[in-house]
């Protein structure tokens, strides 16, 4: 069922990848992909244990199923009991459930059948789980995560096991073995279909129902070039405009994380760098302390990045006087990273004393809110709206300094 599930959101993201744009692929219309991965775990379920119904007794099926989930409410017991309600009350009911079918079975004159009592007992796993599915449905959209939405999902089937095996296998006919009723697993199945059918038609944004399109500027204003950036893997019909030969991986230059990004060349644009001023540049006995000014560099800047390289031995920080934990501060194999959020236009005052003579290396990237105006970049259309994410529609500048 795993398996299965983990390959149908492959393929959704394969054949759709404009809902990657989407935080965890959470489009308009993911509920209908998220009922199709259900459906199709309803199918495999149904199938198999209808399957292997004709081969062995139902007391071995519902009762295996039952054993493992008490094993596994011993585990949520031992390490999360505050959720072992989840599982203890619904367990308990379907114990009584199969034990009330076992003592109608043990009459010779009928068959078991399934009546008002069963489904009652049934109550509390469809009460208890299928809320806590439709939750997880809702928090993880088409992501990886979902598929723990699917492992609910089996739980609460072999929970329901006295109720649903009567309706997956025929009874036996005399000298023969039991048939498998193939209607559950069938109708589920065209109910992936059906689902699959529903989220292509919905695929094309509306004004109501906008795309998210990604999309950033950001100019290497050591070097003079400049790139247009995003975090899909694929451009769509608007990015397109200036991502008409993009590449996707790592682009150390920007982001020494070397983390892959959808990156073309773009025109260089006269855009300010933030200004460092020294303001000061002291000796110490095996280190120095140096103290400057970070000016944003151009109006209207919304954040501003200050990244230390690593091989930097920082002792100590002080911003705008206060001292900064020297739990924040990195080892030397490690970079070091502040953010200054709407920072002052007069400027941020460091101070940072190191250990050794080495040079210090400074990064610094100044973010403003929006793109910049260029002619080969149409306006946005009202099917598409700005991603959510700290990059999307911002315009950065990137300057280097050693003092």
């Amino acid at each position: 069922m795993l398996a299965a599930g983990w390959g149908l959101l492959a393929l959704v993201a394969a054949l759709y990848p404009q809902y990657g744009v989407f935080y965890d692929s959470a489009s308009y219309n993911s509920l209908a992909y998220q009922l199709a991965v259900l459906a199709l775990a309803l199918s495999l379920f149904t199938g198999y244990y209808g399957w292997l119904s004709r081969y062995l007794r139902p007391g071995s099926l519902v009762g295996g199923a039952l054993l493992g989930l008490a094993v596994l409410l011993g585990l949520l017991q031992w390490r999360a009991p505050s959720s072992a309600f989840l599982l203890s009350w619904p367990l308990l009911a379907a114990i009584l459930a199969w034990g009330l079918r076992v003592l109608q079975a043990t009459s010779p004159t009928r068959q078991p059948a399934i009546g008002v009592v069963d489904w009652l007992l049934a109550l509390p796993a469809i009460l208890l789980l299928s809320q806590v599915i439709y939750l997880l449905l809702i928090i993880f959209g088409l992501g990886m995560l979902l598929l723990i939405a699917v492992l609910l999902l089996a739980i609460l089937l072999a929970l329901l096991l006295p109720v649903l095996l009567p309706v997956l296998s025929s009874p036996a006919m005399p000298g023969r073995r039991p048939a498998t009723s193939w209607l559950l697993p069938g109708l589920a199945l065209a109910e992936v279909l059906v689902a699959l059918a529903l989220g292509h038609a919905t695929r094309q944004p509306t004004a109501d129902q906008p795309q998210q399109t990604h999309l950033f500027y950001a100019l290497d204003a050591a070097k003079g070039q400049a790139y247009w950036l995003s975090a899909a893997r694929q451009p769509d019909a608007w990015t397109r405009h200036v991502l008409t030969h993009p590449q996707y991986g790592p682009l150390p230059a920007l982001f020494p994380q070397q983390r892959p990004v959808l990156q073309q060349a773009a025109p260089p644009l006269a855009l300010a760098p933030a200004g460092l001023t020294l303001l000061a540049d002291s000796q110490l006995t095996g280190g120095r302390v140096v103290r400057f000014l970070l000016k944003p560099g151009r109006p209207a800047i919304s954040s501003l990045l200050l990244h230390i390289e690593k091989g930097s031995r920082l002792r100590a920080m002080r911003v705008a006087g206060q001292a900064v934990p020297a739990t924040e501060l990195s080892s030397a194999e490690q970079a070091t990273e502040l953010t200054f959020l709407a920072p002052h236009p007069e400027g941020e005052q460091l101070e940072l004393e190191l250990t050794g003579p080495e040079p210090l290396q400074l990064a610094i990237t100044t973010r403003s809110l929006g793109l910049p105006p260029v002619p080969d970049l149409p306006p946005l259309p009202s099917t598409l709206v700005p991603a959510p994410g700290y990059n999307s529609f911002t315009t950065q500048v990137r300057q280097l300094y050693q003092l």
